[in-house]
């Protein structure tokens, strides 16, 4: 089982801001890429479901996940789906910007 988590300690201030901003290449913006991972993987939409309903799941502990705004948060931090394009989008947002 393979997780990414992107701790807020970790995160330049401005980052915080950029969720509903467009990728400076003009492409779509996180939040359509974490909409995308969430629609094409059903993993966070059962663990949602489970956190609602106060159920467990074999995958993952679910009493360590919370909601925030509808994305999942483990142990806290935003859980960042197995999406190559959203993966690349964190990468270049944090590495190519001055």
């Amino acid at each position: 089982m393979e997780q990414a988590v992107l701790k807020p300690q970790n995160l330049p201030e401005q980052s915080h801001l950029f969720a509903a901003s467009q990728h400076a290449e003009g492409g779509p913006s996180i939040s359509d890429l974490m909409g995308y991972a969430y629609q094409t993987n059903p993993l966070p939409g059962k663990i949602l479901d489970a956190i609602r309903t106060n159920s467990g799941l074999q995958e993952i502990a679910v009493a360590e996940c919370t909601e925030e705004n509808g994305r999942l948060r483990y142990r806290g931090s935003l859980y960042v789906l197995d999406s190559d394009e959203l993966r690349k989008y964190i990468v270049q947002e944090h590495h190519d910007t001055a």
